[in-house]
């Protein structure tokens, strides 16, 4: 019964053994369609198919002759399995002639005399030369091998091992990605050979029984898998990694299971009792929690293995926390650019790195740090804009590697991508983006081992270049607000006029070397303290700015500094406003008048000598023109003094005559006198009906049709009543005497809201369409003494001009675009209001609100 149970139990063994094979064919056969699909033009993917076809097969006839072993077919499935393997060592070394990036085949004598052995051994395989008789086992099948069996184990070996010294020789002559595909095939075939030779080759051979050789195909799949990772994703995992990951779980899983079947034997000789740890399932999961348990155990053995495998190892974390110090703790751009990029190139051991930042004016990548392992290594050229890596960067690729590039990709863009790289001597392009824009980029050169760079590697140098390209975009602003504040300290500094600047609770944050040189005081002294330290002359239109908006544009006052000095300043206030566009403070520039003053009283001086020719020249013609007219008759006097007519005529001329230089001479005392202005506050449309209505008889009397286009609302004007009264009196007589036949007077106001260069004007036009004026005429319009009428002074206009300066306005007159006729325009400035009163205003309102 015991017999029995035992048969029945390994037969159940056996079935599930048997089924695994078919699981191994499946999963052999889907990593070769998987590799056969990545690149069908390739004669790596081809021939790896292949080989990988051989293996399947040979995996399959396992699976039928342990099926079939106790009937007549299991023997020719027996023979098939050779067949197959005969075909396998043939194949790999064809595979090996062609691995990494072969494209072709060269036919040696060696690789010749190894088809025709593997053609020979095919053949001989259906034959009893290599196999005699198969017959079924408790664990598996016994095989009755024949005499050629010897010489196919050699040949199998042989070619493998010819195969791995064509590789070997490959792995000698290459570097990088190539040199780290051949390590992938070696280690795979390492596993995977040698455990598969043990059992269907050497077990057999030494011991004369195949019962071990249903484990042989699971090796395959270590083979294959490895092989595969190499042509496809060479890049997921270092080997030496792979290798150390490896060794420091089997030694761990060595180590427990030891331990466990100690513990399990020592518990069975003390409980005197039976357990049964010969279960390869109960052991398994023991030792499994046992590994997982275990952990010093496991951190030693990896401490040692890295000993060995990683001269000098770079530590993940560490490299991490030392790249964000160095990014946290450093603002200055140079600096800052130099520690990242020595950090990378020392960390990754690269020949050279190199740092590249975006120029904002023609949009190129200029190196500006660069460090290198190596002497001969200079720095790389600057990169256009257009440039194809610059381009793929920009498109959306993390990250470029070159030898990938050149090998895998089939665009024209990516070779072009390749050649740049190559042609810099660089390996590996990252992109510094910020919001999607590359603002620089990372270019590294290759290993000083010859490695390529591992997933390990590019996940750490992603990791670094992102928060690199956020250190970077934040020195570079701090940069630029450091020379923006510098630039504007500079200007502060070097301005002629003074500026003053305050926050919305009245202290003082910005007091120019010019505000010093005028009040007096030092900067030093007044910075951040309250306004009121300026004195009343500066801080009233800050205070008025502040609480009322009211606003000064090129107003003049007097000053007095430190030194009791009244000085003349001209002085203009405007609001601070911050980003949502909320008062956060005010400004004023004012500048110091006494030397445009002296300037100005010395010109006029010297227009007023020069005048003074011209005016007694002019004086004289005028005056001579009745003097002659008195003396003719004066000259006749004794001759006709009894004559009635003379008499009466005389009379007549000398009367009109004396008038005419009287009137002459008030004229140009008006001229001349600058009597002090009798400023007051004024509503400029009720002026101009009054001297419309002294002038409306004449108005009438010619018949002119007057148009009034009057602005809807006008602010108050302070100004002189009876000289601006003067003023529209003139402008309007000269329009009504160019009008003798009748025809339009229009008279328009305006009011200019908007903050103009030289502040706020109402604005009085007065337009006629009587002849107009020539342009040679018009330049000379305000001089004293010149007119184009018959009986004019040519002293009204200068008269107006005078008038409108002492306003601090501005007159023009220029002939109608749109028809006949001349318009005058009369510009005027708000004066501001005395100071006293808005303070009073404010007052009245901080007392309102308590």
């Amino acid at each position: 019964a015991n017999s029995r149970q035992i048969t029945h139990i390994m037969e159940q063994f056996m079935s599930s053994k048997l089924f695994m094979l078919l699981g191994v064919c499946v999963i052999n056969l889907s990593l070769a369609l998987f590799v056969y699909l990545k690149n069908r033009k390739h004669s790596a993917n081809r021939f790896f198919a292949i080989f990988v076809l051989c293996v399947a097969a040979w995996t399959f006839g396992n699976y039928m002759a342990h099926i079939h072993a106790n009937t007549q077919n299991g023997l020719l499935w027996g023979r098939v399995t050779f067949a197959a393997a005969s075909l396998i060592p043939l194949a790999f070394l064809i595979f090996a002639q062609v691995f990494p990036d072969k494209r072709t085949i060269s036919l040696r004598k060696s690789l010749l005399a190894f088809v025709f052995l593997g053609i020979s051994f095919l053949l001989l395989s259906f034959s009893p030369l290599l196999l005699v008789n198969l017959t079924p086992a408790v664990q598996g099948i016994n095989t009755e091998y024949g005499p050629a069996y010897p010489f196919f184990s050699l040949y199998f070996l042989s070619c493998f091992a010819y195969g791995l010294f064509c590789t070997a020789r490959k792995w000698k002559q290459s570097q990088g990605i190539s040199r780290l595909r051949v390590q992938y095939l070696f280690l795979g075939v390492l596993l995977g050979a040698t455990a598969g030779s043990i059992t269907n080759l050497f077990i057999p051979l030494l011991f004369h029984t195949s019962r071990y050789s249903i484990y042989g195909p699971y090796s395959s799949v270590i083979i294959i898998a490895f092989i595969a990772h190499a042509i496809v994703r060479y890049q997921l995992m270092d080997i030496k990694w792979v290798i150390k990951k490896g060794v420091v779980y089997a030694v761990s899983t060595i180590v427990a299971a030891v331990a466990i079947l100690s513990l399990l034997r020592l518990a069975e000789r003390t409980l005197n009792c039976h357990i049964p740890y010969s279960s390869l399932t109960f052991v398994g999961l023991l030792t499994l929690c046992l590994a997982i348990a275990l952990q010093p155990l496991r951190h030693l053995v990896q401490s040692l293995a890295d000993r060995y495998f990683y001269r000098e190892p770079y530590n993940y974390h560490h490299t991490l926390q030392q790249a964000s110090r160095i990014i946290t703790s450093t603002i200055e751009l140079k600096p800052l650019l130099q520690s990242i990029i020595s950090v990378i190139v020392n960390t990754m051991k690269a020949e050279w790195g190199c740092l590249l930042l975006r120029d904002e004016g023609n949009g190129d990548f200029e190196p500006e740090a660069f460090e290198a392992s190596m002497e001969k290594c200079l720095p790389p050229p600057a990169l256009s804009d257009n440039c194809a890596t610059v381009k793929a960067l920009r498109h959306g690729r993390n990250l470029l590697v070159r030898e990938e590039i050149e090998r895998f990709s089939q665009r024209e863009e990516d070779k072009r991508v390749g050649d740049e790289l190559g042609k810099l001597g660089c390996d590996l392009a990252l992109p510094l983006s910020v919001k999607g824009q590359p603002v620089g980029l990372l270019l590294i050169g290759p290993k000083l081992s010859g490695d390529p760079y591992f997933q390990q590697d590019l996940e750490l140098l992603s990791i670094v270049s992102n928060q690199a390209a956020m250190a970077i975009n934040n020195a570079q602003l701090y940069r630029e607000v450091v020379q923006i504040k510098e630039y504007n300290e500079n200007i502060l500094r070097d301005m002629q006029g003074g500026v003053i600047a305050v926050d919305a609770k009245q202290h003082i944050t910005v007091f120019n070397r010019a505000a010093e040189s005028i009040t007096g005081l030092r900067g030093d002294d007044v910075v951040g303290k309250k306004v009121d330290v300026l004195g009343p002359d500066l801080a009233e239109p800050l205070v008025l700015a502040l609480n009322l908006d009211r606003l000064y544009f090129h107003c003049e006052r007097t000053l007095s500094n430190t030194k009791n000095d009244v000085l003349p300043v001209m002085f203009s206030t405007s609001l601070l406003r911050d980003a949502q566009g909320r008062d956060s403070g005010a400004i004023m520039v004012f500048s110091d008048l006494s030397q445009i003053k002296k300037l100005e009283q010395e010109r006029n001086r010297a227009e007023r000598l020069a005048s003074v020719g011209r005016l007694a020249a002019d004086l004289a013609h005028e005056i001579k023109t009745p003097l002659v007219a008195i003396k003719t008759f004066a000259e006749l006097l004794p001759e006709k003094f009894t004559d009635a007519e003379f008499q009466k005529n005389f009379l007549k001329v000398a009367t009109k005559e004396i008038d005419r230089i009287d009137s002459l001479v008030s004229q140009l005392c008006n001229l001349a006198r600058h009597p002090p202005l009798q400023c007051e506050s004024l509503d400029l449309h009720s002026l101009l009906e009054e001297v419309l209505t002294l002038l409306s008889g004449q108005i009438d009397g010619q018949g002119i049709q007057l148009v009034k286009d009057y602005a809807e609302y006008l602010p108050s004007l302070q100004g002189d009543r009876d000289q601006l009264k003067q003023l529209f009196l003139n402008l309007i007589e000269n329009s009504l005497e160019n009008m003798p036949q009748g025809g339009r007077l229009t008279i328009s106001t305006l009011f200019e809201n908007e903050r103009l260069e030289n502040g706020k004007y109402l604005e009085v036009k007065i337009s006629d369409t009587g002849s107009g004026i020539s342009n040679k005429n018009l330049r000379r319009i305000f001089d004293p003494f010149f007119t184009t009428k018959e009986k004019g002074t040519g002293l009204g206009l200068s008269i107006c001009h005078r008038i409108v300066s002492d306003h601090k306005g501005f007159i023009e007159v220029e002939n109608n675009k749109d028809g006949p006729g001349v318009t005058a325009t009369v510009r005027l400035p708000l004066l501001p209001d005395l100071l006293e009163e808005d303070l009073d205003a404010i007052d009245s309102d901080s007392q309102q609100s308590t």
